[in-house]
């Protein structure tokens, strides 16, 4: 039998946003699942969705789990961060004990310029699980930037001494896809280097379609 707990917070009164995220940070870092719920506004939009649709559109709901990587500007930090929170969270979500696996093919494109600025991106979404893994793998477009791909190794290895890296190329795959332990899989529909330049969509994969992704990755031999 698994073991769980809950906890439940109420305040009286509105809660500054900026602290809620900072405790959500705190807490996903650490594996602990956030709900943060206004329960008087859930209420007033229930009962105003109740006259508008009626109890039979209310049943058809299902839980919406992707998220919208709006356009931001990159130079602005809080925008940026918001982003960023995003898929560390999603990352944090998949729970990777073992491996992580990355494929984007432009991962490590040739055209970006500010590498010091994109590997401290990289490192702010990936340092809450990297620790606790063995291996990342990346699977990326045959034309890439080495010395970026090696700064990218170093950091890693930085980050846990005992860090396996591999690095295949392939042609074969257009989207972008982070896999935990070859299992649990995310959708981004963005390279990192392009975050925030359109709109973008991140989603969870259902386990049946990642292992199709796996599946596919160890018949072409890339993992």
């Amino acid at each position: 039998m698994k073991y769980s707990e809950a906890i439940a917070l109420y305040s009286d009164s509105p809660i500054d946003r900026e602290k809620l995220l900072q405790v959500e940070r705190y807490l996903n870092e650490r594996n602990i699942e956030v709900r943060l719920t206004d329960i008087g506004y859930s209420l007033s939009e229930v009962q105003d969705m109740l006259q508008r649709e009626g109890p039979t559109y209310i049943m058809s709901l299902r839980v919406l789990r992707e998220e919208i990587l709006p356009v931001t500007n990159r130079k602005d930090a809080s925008s940026l961060g918001l982003l960023i929170d995003t898929l560390r969270n999603k990352l944090i979500q998949l729970s990777p004990s073992e491996s992580l696996t990355i494929v984007d093919g432009y991962l490590f494109a040739t055209n970006i310029k500010n590498q010091a600025e994109y590997l401290t991106l990289f490192e702010q979404i990936v340092s809450s699980v990297i620790g606790k893994i063995k291996l990342v793998r990346f699977v990326t477009l045959p034309s890439y930037n080495n010395e970026l791909y090696k700064k990218t190794v170093t950091l890693l290895e930085n980050m846990n001494p005992h860090i396996s890296v591999e690095h295949s190329k392939s042609e074969y795959f257009h989207d972008r896809f982070w896999i935990a332990d070859d299992q649990r899989g995310i959708f981004v529909g963005t390279s990192l280097n392009g975050l925030g330049n359109k709109y973008a969509l991140v989603d969870n994969i259902r386990d049946s379609d990642t292992n199709s992704i796996v599946e596919e990755l160890r018949r072409l031999e890339l993992i």
